[in-house]
């Protein structure tokens, strides 16, 4: 590999070509087609912020370098970008990055939701969305309010966890997500518990038993919904009603999906 021994001050971190080169196949190739440019006119337009860019600059250097649910997606988007894969460079940052979140982030409820909390710009969660990051925290979030019953308990004013010495009193709410992801988490269970729920009834003649666990399901659904209606999509509503008419839902389930 060719080497550089110019270096600019970049974010606070005087960084070097050779560096950044040895780990970005992306900026390896801007270095060897812009010989003379100045380094910081370079990466300005690199698309991250002062912190994960730091990140990146002390991996670069062997410095000691810690993940976590908030910094893990845009640390893995930056990487992505600037190609920092094993094919340019053994151990690279993307590989790290990418086996933190599938160890620690998707395996934990309050790590997804820390995680996607973490993509309120436009740009980054377009990138995570393209990654696969941001579906994978859907999914896992899904499957664990649906396979453990504390992720859904009774609730109590409308409060996604009531105070509860049963309960696990740290987790955090789906509310605190936003539309954005608070949406399709709710459409994803009501699909998948109706799907599940469809394929055991057919295999089994205890019809009854299944069209409780629908009801019961749907009406803990329906509690998670803010009291304000007008945030909640009408489409999903409207299918919420549906359901709730056809499983004999409670009144207080019916009364609480239907719109205005």
């Amino acid at each position: 590999m060719e080497i550089w021994d110019e270096s600019s001050q970049i974010f606070g971190w005087k960084i070097s070509k050779d560096l950044l080169a040895a780990r970005s196949s992306k900026l390896c190739k801007l270095f060897k087609e812009n010989l003379d440019e100045d380094l910081s006119h370079l990466v300005c337009n690199i698309p991250t912020t002062p912190q994960v860019f730091e990140f990146m600059a002390r991996f670069c250097y062997g410095l000691e370098v810690k993940f976590t649910p908030e910094n893990v997606i845009p640390i893995s988007c930056l990487a992505c970008y600037l190609g920092m894969t094993d094919n340019h460079s053994p151990n690279n940052l993307l590989t790290r990055a990418l086996s933190f979140f599938k160890r620690e982030i998707i395996t934990g409820w309050n790590e997804s939701i820390r995680s996607l909390k973490s993509t309120k710009d436009n740009q980054l969660l377009q990138q995570a969305m393209k990654l696969g990051l941001i579906d994978a925290c859907l999914d896992s979030i899904i499957t664990k309010a649906l396979n453990n019953p504390t992720h859904l308990p009774v609730y109590k004013q409308r409060q996604l966890f009531v105070v509860d010495s049963e309960q696990d009193q740290s987790l955090l709410s789906l509310t605190t997500l936003g539309l954005q992801f608070y949406e399709p988490i709710i459409r994803g269970m009501i699909q998948r518990k109706m799907d599940s729920d469809q394929s055991s009834s057919s295999s089994s003649s205890s019809q009854g038993v299944y069209s409780n666990s629908r009801r019961d399901t749907i009406e803990a659904i329906e509690k998670l919904f803010p009291n304000d209606r007008a945030v909640v999509p009408c489409e999903i509503l409207s299918e919420m009603l549906r359901y709730a008419i056809i499983l004999e839902a409670n009144s207080s389930c019916r009364q609480g999906s239907e719109l205005g």
